[in-house]
């Protein structure tokens, strides 16, 4: 039998694992294919009336400076084991080698939590470009026709 203590989990880790969802939906909603212009409006809307609320905001800078300070002790803690930069040790134990893959998640979900922020960020300056540059494209077209139109009447 195992004599090791259950594991709890620690909030904080709750608390950034739901927010790497939230910000993987939030990526989905603004990378997904749409069929007109007007759609990817209303989605970065929707998008922009999220992010720019302060309530999120905070949220969004706490979890990010948690997740700073986990990344770290994670990284930190596989630099202590020596599994860093060489991960394969055939003389660790089975506890050892559990601690290890923990690391290893931990690391991932850190580092990819932060680095979906900084995507999210710039997607959504991308997809205002976007929608912007579509919506004066349109007017250019109109433009375009009116002015043609105005040369085949003379």
């Amino acid at each position: 039998l195992d004599s090791r203590p259950p594991l709890v989990m620690d909030p904080g880790w709750l608390l950034v694992t739901i927010t790497l969802l939230a910000q993987c939906i939030l990526v989905t909603l603004l990378v997904m294919p749409v069929p007109s212009n007007q759609v990817r409006g209303m989605v970065l809307k929707l998008v922009r009336a999220i992010w720019s609320l302060p309530a999120v905001k905070y949220f969004i800078g706490l979890i990010a400076a948690v997740d700073v300070v986990y990344f770290f002790f994670t990284v930190r803690t596989m630099a202590e084991q020596g599994t860093l930069l060489s991960p394969v040790n055939n003389e660790i134990t089975g506890h050892q080698r559990e601690q290890l893959y923990r690391n290893e998640r931990n690391a991932i979900i850190t580092g990819g939590n932060l680095f979906l922020l900084l995507v999210l960020y710039r997607l959504i300056e991308i997809q205002e470009q976007l929608r912007q540059a579509r919506v004066n494209a349109k007017k250019m077209d109109t433009v375009e026709k009116v002015v043609g139109e105005g040369k085949k009447a003379k």
